[in-house]
């Protein structure tokens, strides 16, 4: 196997695809970027056997074939190759790869092809046409919710939720929920969990892609997207995802509009002293007649301030861990909000005051309770 390619092209597509690579594994072969050569293209692919990102880039190919190389090694030792063509020979019989660009040299070797662990093609029986930003905006507005490390195993993936012609991700780790839907193309209703890791990989591979709708394929284990010259496959978390409609409470008791910066702000300064005390990260809210206090204290330490809101119905005193706020102010985090309140002890909605372009958008925070 010969070729030629840019090295900026094998640069850029190494940053991608080893996204995929295993941090450990007792198989060395999955720490391998498979390289391809046919058809006038190069397509590189990593796998940590539930993930698998491959992508294309334009070669100039003397004999076609194809090579595993260590992934990381390999992305290293293109990182330092100068600008321009890098021209790569392999040696099958003697499993070497030589790297020349300009001056420099490498060899580097190689393992057994037919051994990486590929996954398999698969029927989808489900496809969910989307654009891109849509995709991007849904994965973005809700991933901090998803739960790490989670015994119960459904939590620790972005659930997409297709109902009625609406796609929804949501992601939900027992303390809040995000939720954030847009129109779609689908011919049935489905749930699929993709795991978070794999919600990260595509987030970055989206993030540099023209807006052109793309198409989401799942089957009962596995999800694939196309998008450009990458593609990506994983297999989904099996499992009933949680009822999360049921979550939302049907009605309110308060409505309270403020403006996200202003509280921001005061959350911001609320952090200083509650992260430094034992108090949990507790934050505590006041709203009454149009004006909300935020208090929060540690063993020696105590915050006041206090903000203008629209309110309407009940003065409430209610508290959450500050963490949980920031985290959902750096998403909502222009224009007016609104905050809607049951009571002390049940789940708040936060969604915008204005009507946004997803058909659904609000995060579900729980209270702490106070003793």
């Amino acid at each position: 196997m010969k070729f030629t390619v840019a090295s900026g092209d094998l640069r850029n597509a190494l940053q991608i695809v080893t996204m995929a690579l295993a941090p450990k594994t007792p198989m060395a072969i999955a720490e391998c970027v498979l390289i391809k050569v046919m058809d006038g293209v190069v397509r590189l692919t990593c796998s940590d056997q539930v993930m698998e990102v491959s992508m294309t880039i334009p070669s100039d190919a003397e004999d076609e074939g194809r090579c595993a190389v260590r992934g990381k090694l390999f992305e290293e030792v293109i990182k330092k190759m100068p600008e321009g063509d890098i021209v790569i020979a392999v040696d099958d019989k003697a499993r070497k790869m030589v790297i020349r660009g300009g001056a420099a040299k490498y060899q580097m070797s190689c393992m057994d092809a037919e051994t990486f662990p590929l996954k398999a093609e698969f029927e989808p029986t489900s496809t969910v046409r989307i654009t891109p930003s849509c995709l991007l905006e849904m994965i973005s507005d809700t991933e901090a919710c998803i739960a790490r490390q989670d015994m119960r195993e459904v939590l620790n993936g972005g659930c997409i939720d297709v109902e009625k012609s609406v796609v929804r991700m949501v992601a939900l780790d027992g303390f809040r929920m995000g939720v954030k839907g847009f129109l779609c193309s689908c011919e049935n209703d489905m749930k699929a969990i993709v795991p978070a890791k794999s919600l990260s990989v595509l987030k970055k591979i989206i993030g540099a892609n023209e807006d052109t709708p793309v198409d989401m394929e799942f089957s009962d284990t596995d999800f694939q997207l196309r998008i450009g010259n990458t593609n990506i496959k994983c297999t989904l978390i099996s499992g009933e995802y949680v009822q999360w409609r049921k979550i939302v409470p049907p009605s309110f008791n308060t409505i309270v509009t403020v403006s996200s910066e202003s509280l921001r702000s005061a959350v911001d300064r609320a952090y200083i002293i509650a992260k430094s005390g034992a108090a949990n990260n507790l934050v505590r809210f006041e709203i009454d007649d149009n004006r909300m206090n935020i208090f929060a204290r540690s063993d020696l330490d105590e915050m006041f301030d206090s903000i203008d809101v629209a309110q309407e119905g009940n003065s409430i005193k209610i508290a959450f861990n500050v963490v949980y706020l920031n985290d959902l102010l750096k998403v909502f985090n222009s224009g007016d909000i609104v905050l809607k309140f049951v009571n002390s002890v049940s789940p708040c909605i936060v969604e915008y005051a204005e009507p946004v372009e997803a058909k659904d958008f609000f995060w579900l925070i729980l209270p702490v309770r106070q003793s």
